[in-house]
């Protein structure tokens, strides 16, 4: 019997291994990805899903239609990624605005941040409300919790969400 030489077994073990890896990738988009993205899309208004993995944390990019309560919509997507994952993760949610609502956006976006940091959310909603009067939006809703202050607009077929978190870095107080 001649023997085995030693890169025959090499080689079987590489292609063994290379395998075992295609395998467990497509058990892991198959049995754990598709019912996770699934799951997101039956949240009212969510339309696609798609995750991407950026320091060992999931970002979840929801495109969400028109809601009339988009932090309804944010809290249903964090109660179901907070059942499915056991990783970290953070949402972004994408909007379809119109060059009206990207210069709202700009000239908002600073006083929401500073209003996060400084706690001043009646403030910064009479604000907001100014600013919507100064553009020709169809509805526009302004809306806080513990985490995040919410600020949304809609005309015709274009629409605007803002997302500020409250108790972070980027927006308001830091409670750790």
């Amino acid at each position: 019997m001649k023997q085995l030489k030693w890169y025959y077994i090499l080689i079987a073990f590489i292609v063994t291994i290379l395998i075992l890896g295609a395998g467990f990738t497509y058990w892991e988009k198959a049995f754990n990805e598709a019912p996770f993205k699934e799951a997101l899309r039956a949240v009212p208004a969510v339309e696609e899903v798609e995750l991407e993995e950026k320091d060992e944390e999931v970002i979840i990019v929801a495109e969400v239609s028109y809601h009339k309560n988009l932090k309804e919509v944010v809290l249903d997507l964090e109660q179901v990624a907070d059942e499915k994952l056991k990783e970290d993760y953070s949402l972004k949610i994408v909007d379809e605005p119109n060059q009206d609502m990207e210069t709202f956006r700009e000239e908002v976006n600073s006083a929401l941040y500073e209003g996060a940091r400084q706690g001043n959310y009646r403030e910064i909603e009479e604000y907001v409300y100014r600013k919507t009067g100064e553009y020709s939006f169809d509805h526009h809703h302004f809306s806080v919790d513990k985490n995040r202050i919410y600020l949304q607009a809609q005309s015709d077929d274009n629409y605007i969400y803002i997302l500020v978190p409250i108790n972070s870095e980027e927006g308001g107080k830091d409670t750790k």
